[in-house]
């Protein structure tokens, strides 16, 4: 594979590299991946490496993958209560699927509804705000979710975040089903934490 046979920028040309394209093993014969890494700004940010580790996020929740190695996109999802992460977790889009699959009818079609509502808003999506009502949140004293969509080391998505009170409508609005799906994922993935705290719902599935 070369950069003239139309998956790679011709030199000279100053057109954006699409990484979603191909995935690392494009980026690493390409020899674009040590390059891009050089650059900071294309990193997962620090506010979405898991505050357990001080690094960013390795494996699945669910599968358990290696999410610097597998070439699959994944989401970081956090809920924090007073400048506190409360809830962390990094899933693969494979297990994300799955889950979004087990979902009822019914709350598949709101979700549907929720992202088809949201996703043109993440480009201008203001720093500081809720992504849904625009509200501007505290860091230090709201409680609100922040998500991103990586792919291993590199952020594909602007950083996003929701407030408590949008999170509580969406989930008001799903299904008794799918609510019980979601305390069940808590209680296994998180003992100790109560199941009512409600699944982490970002801008790439909840």
């Amino acid at each position: 594979m070369t950069k003239d046979d139309g998956k790679f920028p011709a030199e000279g040309d100053d057109s954006p590299f699409d990484p979603h394209e191909g995935g690392l093993d494009h980026l690493d014969e390409a020899q674009w991946l040590p390059e891009m890494l050089q650059q900071s700004d294309l990193l997962v940010p620090e506010e979405l490496h898991s505050c357990f580790s001080d690094a960013p996020f390795e494996h699945c929740i669910e599968c358990g993958c290696n999410l610097m190695e597998s070439g699959i996109t994944y989401v970081i999802q956090k809920a924090r209560r007073n400048g506190e992460t409360v809830l962390e977790l990094a899933i693969c889009m494979n297990c994300a699927q799955s889950m979004q699959d087990t979902m009822s009818v019914e709350s598949r079609a709101v979700m549907e509804e929720f992202m088809d509502r949201l996703v043109p808003r993440t480009e201008e999506h203001e720093e500081g705000t809720c992504l849904c009502c625009g509200r501007d949140l505290d860091r230090s004293g709201d409680e609100y979710e922040i998500a991103g969509l990586a792919l291993g080391p590199l952020l594909l998505s602007p950083v996003i975040m929701f407030c408590v009170q949008c999170h509580e409508e969406l989930e008001e609005s799903l299904s008794e089903e799918t609510r019980r799906g979601g305390q069940a994922f808590i209680e296994k993935n998180f003992p100790g934490i109560p199941a009512d705290l409600g699944l982490p719902v970002g801008l790439f599935g909840g």
